[in-house]
């Protein structure tokens, strides 16, 4: 549980590191983890991967889509995120 909060934190923090060079670039986040919820202790509430990804892209105001599947034209994107979800030891 630790290596994901680790793990969470560090995604959040390259997203707001790198959130100047990100504005103008085509984003797509692919909703492709396994569900596993963990407690953000920023929100009070269990995320899962894609949504702290996603919840910081959107509080930094920057636009991106968002799929299950991937798309069939990769090119049109500067970034792709894929989370993959947190890792479960048990």
């Amino acid at each position: 549980m630790r290596h994901s909060k680790v793990l969470l934190t560090v995604v959040i923090l390259s997203c707001l590191f790198f959130s100047q060079s990100l504005i103008g670039a085509e984003i797509f986040v692919w909703d492709h983890d396994n569900a596993l919820r963990v407690i953000d202790v920023t929100l009070q509430d269990t995320i899962t991967a894609v949504e702290g990804v996603t919840q910081t892209f959107d509080r930094l105001e920057i636009p991106y889509a968002e799929g299950e599947g991937l798309p069939e034209d990769l090119s049109i994107y500067d970034v792709i995120v894929i989370p993959l979800g947190f890792a479960c030891p048990s």
